[in-house]
């Protein structure tokens, strides 16, 4: 038999890659090596509610539970979110867009050890609802959609603590702004009364949890802010900025009070190297 050709091994060679990458287009849970859980997708299916009522119209994005069928409008400009089993699934994907996946993977049992962990637990414990936090993280992820840069995240697992600007905390910061806005739209369309209401809900669990995270960041690291320790104030990697941070310019950029902008600043003032000099 004589050996193949460079065009027949060519040919052989597109075609296992097409084939691959067609089974990753209609199962992209799969096709990463993941699986999807039925645990959490009330959770799911309550937030894809929620960020659906906050969405302006006209963006183009209507996400959709991946086991329900879609129908009519519903299915047109569906986005599929995929509750993610959190075995052999990286942390990072906690809710995030893969790559070349037009959808959204969540971890329900993730984010929810995430948010216990983001609460103190040493007094009254503040309101914020699990799945109006998730939604907010779901319009954050639309703006990843609608700007077609899917979030990105440092694979070195170094961890490396930096005040670093870089190209993707950039795109995190625009996917945060785009829902603020989305939110901040929804606060204006006040005949609809459900979406009003959970929206201004959803500003009072954001403010809610920054006030939250400060007082872990008490519990955990007492002194920081006079140390200005780099565990609680800088970025862990070189993808996302540091998440209290995040939550804290949200705040501000929706209510842009005294307050949130003093809370901000004194962040930001932790977030400076602090003097080697003691006296």
């Amino acid at each position: 038999m004589r050996p193949p050709t460079q065009f027949a091994v060519l040919t052989i060679a597109l075609f296992i890659l097409g084939c691959r990458y067609g089974s990753r287009n209609e199962d992209p849970v799969a096709g990463m090596g993941l699986t999807e859980t039925v645990l959490g997708r009330a959770l799911v299916e309550k937030s894809v509610s929620l960020a659906n009522s906050w969405l302006e119209r006209g963006i183009g994005i209507h996400f959709m539970p991946s086991w329900k069928t879609p129908s009519g409008t519903d299915a047109r400009d569906a986005v599929p979110v995929y509750a993610i089993s959190e075995l052999h699934a990286p942390a990072n994907y906690m809710v995030a867009v893969p790559a070349r996946c037009h959808c959204v993977f969540v971890q329900p049992r993730v984010y929810e050890t995430w948010l216990r962990d983001h609460l103190s637990h040493s007094g009254l414990t503040l309101e914020v609802l699990e799945e109006r936090l998730l939604a907010f993280m779901l319009i954050h992820e639309a703006g990843h959609i609608a700007y077609g840069d899917p979030g990105q995240f440092d694979s070195s697992n170094s961890g490396s603590l930096n005040t670093d600007a870089t190209a993707e905390k950039q795109r995190e910061e625009s996917a945060d702004a785009f829902a603020v806005e989305q939110l901040r739209g929804a606060l204006t369309r006040t005949k609809d009364t459900d979406a009003w209401l959970n929206a201004l809900n959803a500003t009072k669990d954001l403010a809610n949890l920054s006030f939250e995270m400060q007082q872990v960041r008490s519990e955990q690291c007492f002194g920081s802010e006079s140390l200005h320790t780099p565990a609680a104030f800088y970025d862990v990697g070189y993808t996302h900025p540091n998440f209290e941070l995040r939550v804290l310019t949200v705040n501000n950029l929706i209510s842009n009070t005294e307050t949130s902008r003093q809370l901000l600043a004194n962040f930001q003032a932790g977030r400076a190297p602090q003097s080697s000099v003691l006296f």
